[in-house]
């Protein structure tokens, strides 16, 4: 029971997945307006740059004092049942480079001119 993610590619073929990564999901319900107990979003390939370069943004401030700060307005984290830690601490850089890998596999292996990638949360 949590917090629980998943990246599809249209045919349902499971191409990332995530378990409590709470400032994922905060971050697709601030940028696409999706605050649903389960949903899809459609990520394009634009999009998923942008989650990877934010990720490394907040990630090149984690040594600084505006490092919280700075994951606090581009990358928050999200409070509800079950998501996990909503700490600033080591365990969010975990999830912010499990974020970047995942979604750069994700960039190498999609065809975005013939494959949709879809992000679905569940809880």
């Amino acid at each position: 029971m949590g917090l629980d993610q998943f990246l599809w590619k249209v045919k349902k073929e499971k191409v990332g997945y995530f378990r409590k990564v709470n400032c994922l999901a905060g971050f697709i319900a601030k940028n696409y307006n999706f605050d649903s107990v389960d949903g899809i979003v459609e990520l394009n390939q634009n999009e998923i740059l942008n989650i990877i370069e934010t990720a490394y943004k907040i990630l090149e401030a984690k040594e600084t004092p505006e490092f919280e700060k700075k994951a606090k307005s581009l990358m928050p984290t999200k409070q509800g049942f079950f998501f996990g830690c909503y700490e600033y601490n080591d365990f969010y850089i975990d999830d912010l480079n499990n974020i970047i890998e995942v979604f750069k596999e994700i960039l190498e292996n999609t065809n975005f001119e013939n494959e949709t990638i879809l992000y679905e949360n569940w809880y």
